[in-house]
């Protein structure tokens, strides 16, 4: 895998790839604009510029928390449609490839209906821009939250019949929530189910290790090899030849120091794996 992490954007676009630089890390995930609010500054096109020239890595884009693709709430549902195409927007500025987003929440109505609605609403996001892709994460499964049944995210994308713009992301402590088996005895198997029900269309990871038990339906992102995952789960996907070329970036708590640590930490076991 390429490992690198979620980088801080604090202080704009280019002052991130200059902190990029100086890191050791093969790919890097950014939120393009505060992801709790619904309304992004302008972004000056030296900063877009500059992210564009020294950015020599593999960039995912993490949408907004506050999209719901799959809701009911009208309010809502506008100002989720016009974030998607802003933030599509964004990364073809940035010369960012795939955006990361959650699948939303269904609101009570039933998964069939959450899944109708948010595929109506990204295919149609996708079909007014004609650069940029979608990559669906899974979820823990909380509540009445789209994704933690990683069949709904092949449905899914199904639904928005848009194959080349559409994958997956996958994190790891919301497959461990979602009551997916990652101990090393089951990993294989583990993977290999998640490959045949979507498809081959993984294109990213998130490597967290997490706080809360196997099947809890808790999302609690944890540093790697102090959480319920544990550090060996972690290096051996980060080992497996399939997805060697893939972006897997850590989301785990603490500063852009602290997450590049945990990279390193995982890139380390894993070698070893690869040694033995």
């Amino acid at each position: 895998m390429l490992l690198g992490i979620h980088l801080s954007t604090t202080g704009g676009m280019a002052a991130a790839a200059h902190r990029a630089a100086g890191l050791r890390i093969h790919s890097a995930q950014i939120f393009t604009a505060n992801q709790r609010r619904w309304k992004a500054p302008a972004m000056p096109e030296a900063d877009a510029e500059t992210f564009r020239r020294e950015m020599s890595i593999p960039v995912l884009a993490h949408a907004s928390y506050l999209i719901n693709p799959a809701g009911s709430r009208p309010g809502v549902t506008e100002r989720s449609r016009q974030a998607l195409a802003d933030e599509l927007e964004r990364m073809a500025r940035l010369g960012i490839r795939w955006m990361v987003l959650h699948p939303g929440s269904h609101l009570g109505d039933g998964p069939k209906l959450g899944m109708e609605r948010a595929a109506a609403m990204l295919g149609e996001a996708l079909e007014s821009c004609s650069q940029g892709g979608i990559l669906l994460e899974n979820t823990a499964g909380q509540g009445s939250v789209l994704g933690g049944d990683l069949r709904e995210l092949a449905r899914l994308r199904e639904l928005i019949a848009a194959p080349t713009r559409t994958g997956f992301c996958i994190d790891t402590a919301h497959l461990h929530g979602a009551g997916y088996d990652l101990s090393p005895e089951r990993l294989q198997g583990t993977v290999e189910s998640m490959l045949k029900e979507l498809g081959g269309g993984v294109r990213a990871f998130h490597l967290n290790d997490s706080l809360a038990d196997r099947g809890s339906l808790r999302d609690r992102h944890q540093t790697a090899g102090r959480g319920e995952i544990g550090m060996r789960p972690l290096a051996g996907l980060a080992a497996m030849p399939v997805f060697a070329d893939l972006p897997a970036v850590v989301e785990t708590p603490g500063t852009d120091v602290d997450r590049e640590r945990d990279a390193r930490l995982i890139g380390r076991c894993s070698e070893m794996i690869h040694s033995n």
